[in-house]
């Protein structure tokens, strides 16, 4: 469980890459930034990068997988479309993906 201070800092830091980062690359979409709001990101990245996970940038993951950065993560959700008939299977990463489209697919 994460503190209120630490959870704090990161509703903030959710926030600042809204703003600064999604919205001025040109990730716009209401429901894209609905679910960048919602979902806490740090809850899908190993404990030594929570920290880094609103960074503008791909944070290393076990097996050596990545986690995109958020604007990739963004973009492509802006381009799927997801509609509430549409149906999705996501086959990698660590939930964060799968977490975002969830409640926008059948």
């Amino acid at each position: 469980m994460i503190e209120t201070e630490t959870r704090d800092r990161f509703e903030d830091a959710r926030r600042a890459m809204i703003d600064s980062q999604l919205r001025t690359s040109g990730v716009n979409a209401g429901f894209v930034l609905a679910r960048m709001a919602a979902v806490p990101r740090e809850e899908f990245v190993p404990e030594q990068f929570r920290a880094a996970a609103y960074a503008d940038r791909a944070l290393p993951l076990p097996g050596g997988a990545v986690l995109p950065a958020p604007v990739f993560q963004g973009m492509l959700l802006t381009e799927a479309r997801p509609a509430v008939e549409d149906r999705a299977l996501v086959v990698s990463g660590t939930g964060y993906l799968a977490a975002l489209l969830a409640p926008l697919v059948a």
